[in-house]
């Protein structure tokens, strides 16, 4: 999206005489004689760009779905359009949500949660700040952790998609930034950040797209000024996505990576193969549980699977 606000070709995709053709059309729904549309080039270049439907019905019937939106500017339907994909995201999300069924005893981030609620139960502070739009499975535990969703949730029906804010971008498209978006009310991540003593990344790549809610941190956890030390681990899928990190971090703390290391207690587990990081997690765990035999039992558990 941000390569397309920035370098994108604006210029619409149905054509002038295409445009003519729809908006003479008289109905959605058009019972007609394909022999007479079959000559029409607007009719047959329509037909291939998706957006006019044959219907396979005993009468050759044409639908043109979204046939009033031609009636409108470039800039009202790629707003339109874009409004679509976050009603069919949604949609499609809720339907896998729905059918998706994982062994939850295996799944890293089921025990971690599971781990982390007990340390709460006997008196952690803790708060999870969502950047999925689904709702966390059904666990079986009391999971007692407040939940901030970073851009809203399927279950809540407003769901926030689109880039970094970027000056660049000019105002018929800067409804692709997040920022924009009507219902875009972020909770307090930044701070919480800033406060925290300790940070855990699962599954979240710091990469482009969301690094003005991070770069703040981790430059200052990369200053030569800073006063505090913060355990920080990042869950990551494998060697590749930890280098990719890795880069990632360089780039937000203006090259002070090792800096970063050195001013904090930062690891990587990846969840690939946990074998190669079981004394990592398994110190990780015992940090947060003090019963042992719970915390190997866990990293048992998901070296048996690796």
């Amino acid at each position: 999206m941000h390569s397309f606000a920035i370098r994108g070709d604006k210029s619409d995709i149905v054509s002038e005489e295409e445009l003519q053709f729809l908006r003479e059309s008289s109905s959605y729904s058009l019972t007609i004689e394909l022999n007479f549309l079959g000559n029409s080039a607007a009719f047959r270049s329509l037909l291939k760009k998706g957006y006019i439907i044959i219907e396979n019905t005993p009468v050759c019937k044409v639908s043109v779905p979204y046939h009033s939106d031609f009636e409108y500017p470039l800039e009202w339907r790629n707003k339109r359009s874009f409004s679509l994909i976050k009603e069919g995201l949604c949609k499609y999300l809720k339907s896998v949500e729905l059918l998706y069924k994982s062994n939850l005893t295996t799944c890293v981030s089921a025990n971690l949660l599971s781990a982390l609620s007990r340390a709460v139960s006997a008196g952690a502070s803790l708060e999870i700040f969502s950047f999925n739009y689904t709702r966390f499975p059904d666990l079986g535990i009391n999971l007692n952790i407040p939940v901030h969703y970073m851009h809203g949730s399927c279950e809540g029906g407003k769901i926030i998609i689109g880039t970094r804010d970027d000056l660049s971008i000019e105002k018929d498209y800067d409804f692709l930034q997040k920022a924009m978006d009507p219902y875009f009310r972020p909770p307090g991540l930044v701070k919480s950040l800033r406060e925290a003593d300790e940070v855990i990344f699962f599954g979240h790549s710091l990469g482009e797209n969301d690094k003005q809610y991070f770069t703040s941190f981790f430059r200052h956890s990369a200053s030569f000024d800073s006063q505090q030390s913060k355990d920080i681990t990042i869950f990551t899928y494998d060697q590749t996505s930890e280098d990719d990190i890795k880069r990632s971090l360089n780039n937000m703390t203006d090259g002070k990576l090792s800096v970063l290391f050195s001013n904090n207690n930062l690891e990587f587990i990846k969840t690939a193969n946990i074998t190669e990081d079981q004394k990592i997690l398994l110190g990780f765990l015992l940090k947060h549980e003090t019963d042992e035999r719970f915390a190997s039992g866990i990293v048992g558990k998901l070296v048996n699977k690796s």
